[in-house]
This record gives C-alpha cells, structure tokens and sequence, in this order.
C-alpha cells in the first residue's frame, strides 16, 4: 500500500512539474537562455522523481 501511495504521489508531482516547466517557455522572460536554464532544471527534476518512482515501486 505504501509503494502504490509513493507511485501516485511521484505522479501528481510529475504533473505539476510538467505545468510549470510549460509555464516556464509561454512566460517568455528577457533572456532567451534563462527559460532554458529553468526548463532543463524542472524536466531533470521530473526524471528524478519518476526514476524514483519505479525504484520504490519494484523493490
């Protein structure tokens, strides 16, 4: 029960993250590589947490 609790906690942060990263690239600010910078951080931020995921998942 506990593992399935994690599992659909990762994927509810998962999802906010995602909104936010696509908040980050519609909200154009003035420096071009700043959104990108904010993106790669949010989306590794995803990984982690789905990588997370699987292993509390599977073991």
């Amino acid at each position: 029960m506990n593992k399935l609790i994690i599992f659909i906690v990762s994927v509810i942060l998962v999802s906010i993250l995602g909104f936010m990263s696509i908040r980050t690239v519609d909200n154009q600010p003035k420096s071009f590589f700043r959104t990108f910078k904010q993106l790669a951080g949010l989306l590794m931020i995803d990984v982690l947490i789905i990588f997370l995921a699987i292993y509390f998942h599977y073991n």
